[in-house]
């Protein structure tokens, strides 16, 4: 498992420049100090000498220096999201993205995917669920770009190159026609735009520190559009800090010269930093002057990349290793702004999904509240309320359905349980779209498996808390849709189970169907040999309690549609032998 480690630089004290290394979930290392001049450095050299002696001024203090062997020994693989106070700007100028620790280039390492993270009370935005991701080209060409100095830009062959890299069928590619204007890039981007690819000419204008894009007015002559007024258009089409999260456009990727620029008096100078602050999750932009060969087999390789796995660190780091490996100039010159703490940018498996397979939800890294404050009415192994932080999953939108698990069937000779309610090895066409039920743990198991391997992706069941997590979001409701009781948002008091879509008004907080009610769920985690007595107590840890191979009773949870709704509730949980069917119980497949 990936760690998710924050190196964060504060303003100047008498001591020096304060730095703290955290990792999410864990205890914070002690502080150290940078007590050196500041460097100075250039992103244009592709020497490893210089990232040396960057991370040789950054690591200086031996405190420092013991916390990074600690994280590298524990965490072999380990994000990297370098945080610089925005009251230090003298700081952001540096080429970060040299970082070499002697063993490996930081930036261009697969274990350890790195970021710039800048935070601010804007809200970072949800990964991208829907499909297509729409991507926006828009190449810059006026007709008058000598008038500037700037050589013309060949659209075609760029539009080309962005074929060629988003191959990928849930890439829809929108090819944004000349002349590019900032009005009609605004027109473009309301069309339910995920991405911008913008491919022009930059700026940073050293009289007046202000950024510069060379776009074009409607007769396609070049136009210096200012940063303040491409961030007045992005603000306008956002809405603000306040209303973000709901837009989609969620990464600019700027293949233009100085648009990740800094000027060590203001750490919101420059054009990237100030999309950052207008509400964008992410920006990729060049700090310097990029050469043409560079800044396009680093945006191929990028796209390529994210198209695999959503994540704008690892994408930026495989391009950049890419840069190295092929001797090009500028590999430090690609800048990755990001306010995501995961950079997880594209939510789920981008490989399509095969029609028998379970449709999933993204479950973000983050704390939530598990288990209930003691109380009347309210089981002793459902106490106390704690704080579990887990790392990032998938899980089932639905329960399994009779339709999914009956095609495990047909391919498999696993046996039918009579529990389970069949016409023999098929299930009843009125309840082709219910879920699954009189399945043992083994069963539920033994389904993993042969989705894992007919699917390549790594499905299993999932533990309590991520189940309870998604139940209930992060803000500890008792009920998925809230803390009041409402008949009308699942299945209960009934004879037999409903569609899994049936309720939508009980859908929990990251998206997830039938929580409660209709069917329980078996989870991976274990109660113990004893049915009396746990044998693994709160709070929760991640520990012996999911081993597959234990022996024990294993907890399921969500009630079941002949529950009362005073037995229905996130918290609730229950637990039988792993062999044992009944025509109550089901489950829900979760992916890492």
């Amino acid at each position: 498992m990936i760690a998710d480690i924050e190196i964060r630089l504060f303003p100047r004290e008498e001591a020096g420049y304060p730095v703290e290394m955290t990792v999410t979930g864990e205890q914070q290392l002690p502080r150290g100090y940078i007590t050196a001049p500041l460097p100075t450095l250039s992103s244009n050299s592709n020497d490893s000498a210089v990232g040396q002696t960057l991370w040789q001024w950054l690591m200086a203090d031996p405190t420092l220096q013991l916390a990074w062997a600690r994280l590298s020994g524990q965490h072999p693989q380990r994000r990297l999201r370098l945080r610089l106070d925005a009251a230090a700007p003298e700081l952001h100028p540096l080429p970060w993205e040299q970082l070499h620790d002697g063993a490996s280039h930081l930036a261009a390492s697969n274990n350890t995917p790195f970021s710039r993270y800048l935070a601010g009370p804007w809200r970072p935005q949800p990964p991208i669920q829907e499909t297509p991701v729409r991507i926006l080209v828009a190449v810059a060409n006026p007709d008058n770009l000598e008038k500037y100095g700037l050589q013309p830009i060949d659209g075609e062959l760029e539009w080309q190159l962005m074929n060629a890299a988003a191959t990928d069928p849930r890439f829809e590619l929108i090819r944004m026609e000349s002349p590019v204007t900032l009005a009609r890039l605004e027109t473009g981007l309301r069309q339910g735009i995920h991405i911008l690819h913008l491919v022009g000419h930059g700026q940073m204008a050293r009289s007046s520190q202000n950024a510069f894009l060379y776009l074009a007015d409607e007769a396609n002559q070049a136009k210096p559009v200012r940063d303040s007024e491409f961030v007045a258009m992005l603000t306008r089409l956002l809405g603000g800090i306040d209303t973000v999260a709901a837009a989609s456009l969620r990464l600019i990727y700027l293949s233009s010269c100085q648009t990740a620029t800094r000027h060590p008096a203001d750490a919101f100078r420059g054009l990237a930093p100030q999309l950052i602050q207008a509400g964008i999750s992410t920006v990729v932009a060049m700090q310097e002057l990029v050469p043409v060969v560079t800044a396009q087999a680093f945006a191929r390789t990028f796209y390529e990349q994210l198209a695999h796995h959503g994540q704008v660190d690892a994408a930026a780091n495989r391009a950049r290793a890419h840069i190295l490996t092929a001797n090009l100039p500028g590999a430090a010159i690609p800048v990755l702004f990001s306010r995501l703490r995961e950079n997880q940018l594209l939510a789920g498996d981008y490989r399509p999904r095969l029609p028998f397979e379970p449709e999933l939800v993204y479950i973000p890294a983050s704390p939530f509240t598990m288990g209930h404050e003691p109380g009347a009415n309210i089981p002793d192994h459902e106490t106390p309320a704690h704080t579990v932080t887990l790392p990032a999953y998938r899980l089932g939108k639905y329960p399994v359905t009779n339709e999914q698990y009956g095609e495990f069937i047909r391919q498999t000779s696993h046996p039918v349980g009579r529990e389970m309610g069949w016409f023999g090895r098929s299930p009843m066409p009125e309840t082709i779209d219910h879920p699954v039920v009189g399945v043992s743990w083994y069963d539920a198991q033994a389904y993993c498996q042969w989705l894992r391997q007919v699917t390549g992706r790594p499905y299993r069941l999932p533990s309590e808390a991520e189940w309870e997590k998604a139940a209930r979001g992060s803000d500890g409701r008792l009920y998925p849709w809230g803390n009041e009781w409402d008949d009308n948002c699942c299945h209960h008091s009934q004879n037999g189970t409903a569609p899994v879509q049936a309720y939508p008004s009980g859908v929990s907080p990251h998206g997830c169907y039938d929580m409660l009610g209709n069917a329980s769920e078996w989870t991976n985690t274990l109660w113990g040999t004893d049915p009396a007595q746990p044998s693994y107590t709160y709070p929760y840890q991640v520990d012996e309690r999911e081993a597959q191979e234990s022996p024990g009773h294993r907890l399921f949870r969500g009630g079941t549609f002949a529950d009362s709704p005073d037995r229905l509730r996130c918290t609730a949980r229950s637990w039988y032998a792993p062999d044992h069917r009944h025509r109550r119980r089901g489950f829900r497949v979760a992916l890492a």
